[in-house]
């Protein structure tokens, strides 16, 4: 589960914010705003060159777009059927899986992305308690 959401899911995630659409792109640069808006748009840009190369890199890049989706939607599927109706994915107490899957799931499905993979997310109920549960026990200013 470890590997799937950091080596795989995270990777379909960053295509979501980076590469997906110009909406969610306008959505990511917003983040560059802290600069005067001429340094804003080559920092943005600069990034997203980086980052959409690094995605090609990985492998996932070289998906279609709807193959992407569909990999990613299996991953959220997996973890929901792992996660089951347990409090966290191994049982009653945190561990640092529950950490990588709130970090993964929060960005996938908790962010004004929109995208097939959001989607899947907030379809499974015992995905997004689980993010609601970590964020109101651990990030309650979040």
């Amino acid at each position: 589960m470890q590997r799937l959401l950091e080596e795989h899911l995270f990777w379909a995630t960053m295509y979501s914010r980076w590469r997906y659409t110009d909406t969610n792109w306008q959505v990511n640069k917003k983040l560059f705003g802290v600069m005067p808006p001429v340094i804003c748009d080559i920092a943005a840009a600069y990034f997203r060159n980086k980052i959409k190369k690094q995605i090609y890199g990985h492998g996932i890049g070289r998906h279609k777009t709807e193959e992407i989706f569909k990999l990613g939607m299996l991953d959220i599927d997996a973890l929901s059927a792992c996660l089951g109706d347990k409090k966290y994915f191994l049982g009653e107490q945190p561990t640092t899986l529950d950490a990588s899957a709130f970090g993964i799931l929060i960005n996938t499905f908790g962010r004004p992305i929109e995208s097939p993979l959001k989607e899947c997310g907030l379809s499974k109920d015992n995905l997004t308690n689980f993010v609601t549960r970590i964020k109101a026990h651990f990030y309650p200013d979040l």
